[in-house]
């Protein structure tokens, strides 16, 4: 099992771009032959710095240099288009992969070779705290493979409905292909490419931890376009794409869902008039849930640091609560 790492870098702080890259090398049990560092343009001295000081250090750390920020989707493209590996890993600058990733998908893998597709399950985590771990696909039992070796249209479901994350997943270059994430899609890019991915093929899962994404400090999912209409163009493209026609209803759903966090995150965040667009746009969905919407409009009284606020909006949503810093 030939692993290329694929990793999107922009402004990464300079200890915790080490981290993910050491922990992608140092793999136990098995090697990674290559980790791509696709740098999106970065401006930061530190993280050029150890961008430069980590394809010194070891041979198998590849740095590519975009012309201008572009986003995570045309970093991944611009590494998987250099990948030399006959699989391909995913991880993000300022996460983890454990020690024996590599090592428990390439046992699967012997055990049947006919996968083409190895998930895990992951964790959060913060400082020295790790949350408790998440199965990669909620909706099958723990233990249970997300599919067989042909296409599972439980699978694609699945990851429109209830996602899965990328960093557990590695794939055959094959079955990728000419494949590559959509660049006009900022936020959901990577389940569009795996939920199209899935129209291919299942995926075997290898039990135990997987990945582990950190979550400490600011990133996408806490700046200004997370609480914008931007936060649904996954969804909204998946629903367009002629391959994906057949999974309209549940792109529709999904998009519910997503209006709904939007609803919620923006009236957290003390932006009523837009919490209350979101609001009506995901009541338009699905004109049945009246209901829903009259829970919300119980909220938008309510001051933005008040406790009830906050555990009112969970009945609305049930999706992460996310407030910026700086609103």
């Amino acid at each position: 099992m030939r692993v290329s790492a694929v990793c999107p870098v922009f402004n990464t702080r300079p200890e915790e771009l080490r981290a993910a890259v050491e922990s992608a090398l140092r793999q136990e049990g098995a090697e990674v032959h290559e980790v791509i560092l696709a740098d999106d343009a970065s401006t930061a001295p530190g993280t050029l710095a150890v961008l430069d000081a980590l394809a010194r250090e070891d041979g198998r750390v590849i740095v590519l240099r975009a012309a201008v920020n572009a986003g995570p989707a045309a970093a991944r493209n611009l590494a998987l288009d250099r990948a030399t590996g006959d699989w391909i890993g995913f991880l993000d600058a300022d996460d983890l992969w454990p020690a024996d990733k590599l090592a428990r998908a390439a046992a699967l893998q012997a055990e049947r070779p006919v996968t083409r597709w190895v998930i895990g399950d992951f964790a959060n985590f913060r400082g020295d705290h790790q949350d408790p771990v998440k199965p990669a696909v909620p909706c099958f039992e723990a233990g249970e493979a997300a599919g067989p070796p042909s296409s599972s249209p439980a699978l694609t479901r699945c990851i429109i409905l209830d996602g899965l994350h990328l960093g557990t997943c590695l794939i055959e270059r094959s079955l990728i292909g000419e494949r590559r994430f959509d660049p006009a899609v900022q936020f959901g890019e990577d389940l569009l490419f795996l939920a199209k991915l899935s129209l291919l093929a299942g995926a075997d899962r290898a039990p135990g931890l997987s990945y582990l994404c950190r979550r400490e400090h600011e990133s996408m999912m806490y700046s200004p376009a997370r609480l914008t209409d931007r936060f649904a163009t996954g969804p909204r493209a998946g629903y367009r794409d002629r391959e994906l026609r057949p999974f309209r209803r549940e792109y529709r759903w999904a998009l519910y869902d997503i209006y709904k966090d939007l609803a919620v995150n923006n009236l957290l965040n003390g932006r009523r008039g837009s919490a209350l667009g979101f609001a009506l746009r995901a009541l338009l969905l699905d004109p049945r849930e009246l209901g829903d919407l009259g829970r919300f409009l119980a909220l938008l009284p309510r001051g933005r640091h008040d406790d009830a606020l906050a555990k009112g909006a969970r009945r609305y949503s049930k999706r992460e609560q996310v407030v910026l810093t700086s609103p």
